[in-house]
């Protein structure tokens, strides 16, 4: 959290027991490609950044239980964002979203 990152290195897709990660408070401008490939991933925070946009692949991130994207420019959810079944939180506060 707040290490200043623009992005993050391609090798994080290669952690497929990665349950949580926390990459809020940094300058990530669009969703890693890297992080829908993330299989065991349960907590994703990307908090503070300056995401617009999420891919359709984040509807892959099927253990996927807490989702943090506050205080982002997202404007809208890709409708994929259903398909996390076992989804319990999800932090939109001041994401800037439009429409849902």
């Amino acid at each position: 959290e707040s290490n200043k990152l623009s992005s993050l290195p391609i090798e994080i897709g290669r952690l497929s027991r990665l349950q949580l990660l926390d990459v809020g408070v940094n300058f990530l401008l669009p969703l890693p490609t890297e992080i829908p490939t993330l299989s065991s991933l349960q907590e994703l925070y990307l908090g503070q950044n300056e995401i617009s946009s999420l891919p359709t692949e984040i509807g892959g991130l099927s253990r996927l239980q807490r989702l943090g994207l506050s205080y982002n420019s997202l404007g809208y959810l890709p409708t994929e964002i259903t398909n996390l079944s076992r989804l319990e939180v999800l932090d939109l506060s001041f994401a800037g979203l439009t429409s849902l």
